[in-house]
């Protein structure tokens, strides 16, 4: 009996999820090794080249951890970041692959979330009330 080969599932680019991290990214960093400065002020010590791969999809399966420290350094929703990953793993917006029901109420989910600058925009807002303070002194 002949041997089978393994199959290995392929891994599929996440699009939106990197898409989603690059948008946010651009609002903090106009470049990959800027943001390799900001990440690391928030304990994310990557390369640009981890941050090139995160924005075009090739890292699909970031911890917790690691989405919690893009947050605090993008200033992008932790929801927002989970929701275009389970978008994308899970191929929500394919209706090949599921219901228009289904698409209905990822989309309702979608609905309920910040804006993907509501953190960083309350971030900025706080720093520039310290400046004004700090120039009143």
């Amino acid at each position: 009996q002949p041997l089978r080969s393994k199959r290995y599932k392929r891994r599929q680019k996440l699009h939106h999820f990197g898409e989603t991290v690059k948008s946010a990214r651009e609002v903090v960093s106009a470049s990959q090794q800027k943001a390799v400065e900001v990440l690391a002020r928030h304990d994310l010590k990557v390369s640009q080249s981890w941050v090139a791969q995160l924005e075009t999809g090739r890292i699909t399966d970031p911890d917790p951890e690691t989405l919690r420290k893009i947050e605090a350094a993008y200033g992008i929703d932790y929801d927002r970041l989970v929701y275009a990953l389970i978008c994308d793993k899970y191929r929500l917006n394919d209706p090949g692959f599921v219901s228009n029901a289904t698409r209905s109420r990822w989309n309702a989910v979608e609905r309920l979330m910040p804006g993907p600058a509501a953190a960083r925009g309350k971030e900025l807002r706080h720093e520039l009330g310290q400046r004004a303070n700090a120039m009143l002194l």
